[in-house]
């Protein structure tokens, strides 16, 4: 991941950083030594939190892999979006 930080504001870094979505393309490039294609994004809200101004998501994201392997593989995982001062 510290490739990316000379190209990222701080904020922009931790951003990117804070939601695992970098971290499982990362980590599927590299187990499969492979480019990367994102094939598919759905996300399904599963909560609402009006008073903490929250809400949650499930996300399933499917990837193409070509290069070493060529396969498609498929990572399932929830995030919450929370609201701040700079919206």
């Amino acid at each position: 991941m510290n490739k990316l930080e000379p190209f990222l504001s701080d904020e922009e870094y931790e951003d990117f950083t804070a939601n695992r979505l970098a971290e499982i393309s990362a980590y599927a490039a590299t187990q499969y030594r492979s480019n990367i294609n994102v094939e598919k994004i759905t996300f399904v809200k599963r909560q609402e939190n009006k008073e903490k101004e929250t809400i949650g998501y499930d996300y399933t994201m499917t990837f193409k892999l070509t290069g070493k392997v060529n396969k498609t593989v498929t990572k399932k995982g929830k995030m919450v979006l929370i609201k701040t001062e700079n919206g």
